[in-house]
């Protein structure tokens, strides 16, 4: 229950810092640990930037704005804030491709669409970061909400597609969605704990809705 190759030692537990089945994982277990996280940071800029730039080609966007757009996002100021944990870039590296994946499914009738938001969905909640999980979700909920309404002909299979891509995407990262919730109640987060004077900082309660 130890992996020692990540921050100088990691248990394996459900937290934003071990993410056993992130993608990442594979780096960490063919090459040696320094090498395996170098190549990691890496892998992470460049799929922001190449999923990035694939969204922009499928709105529409020529070469040269997709590419601007590409480096705007892979070389964004919170990635590179919290380039050296691994999870925090892990799961918003495949953001682009949950709206890309749904105007594919609307504009061009692919069911390939539904199939790429749902992988990305899956990439998501394998990559150990809980609070991103329900960003990407939101994301994907509410731009297929916003493309069926604004869609000319709408039909039942884009419906049943929506409902087939998101429970793929919770059934590819249903290993680290269990192991989430089976040690939520353990967390200060999930679970009862004595009172600290940072109690209330990473939460949102009404008074605090005017100033969000």
């Amino acid at each position: 229950l130890w992996i020692p190759s990540l921050f100088s030692g990691s248990p394996f537990a459900a937290n934003h810092h071990a993410a056993p089945w992130d993608i990442s994982t594979i780096f960490f277990l063919l090459l040696p640990p320094k090498i395996a996280f170098g190549i990691t940071l890496l892998f992470q800029l460049f799929s922001a930037g190449a999923s990035t730039f694939f969204c922009c080609r499928v709105f529409g966007l020529s070469i040269r704005p997709s590419l601007l757009a590409a480096a705007g996002y892979m070389f964004n100021n919170f990635f590179f804030h919290w380039l050296g944990l691994i999870s925090f870039n892990a799961g918003l590296i495949w953001l682009p491709l949950i709206p890309a994946g749904i105007e594919l499914a609307f504009r061009q009738q692919m069911k390939f669409g539904w199939v790429l938001s749902a992988l990305a969905l899956a990439f998501t909640f394998l990559s150990g970061m809980a609070q991103f999980w329900l960003f990407n979700l939101f994301v994907f909920i509410t731009y297929s909400i916003y493309r069926f309404f604004t869609i000319q002909t709408r039909s039942s299979s884009t419906i049943s597609g929506f409902v087939l891509a998101l429970l793929l995407g919770l059934a590819g990262g249903a290993v680290q969605i269990d192991q989430v919730a089976n040690a939520l109640s353990h967390t200060s987060r999930g679970g009862l704990s004595p009172a600290s004077p940072y109690e209330g900082r990473n939460h949102l309660s009404p008074r605090k809705l005017p100033t969000l």
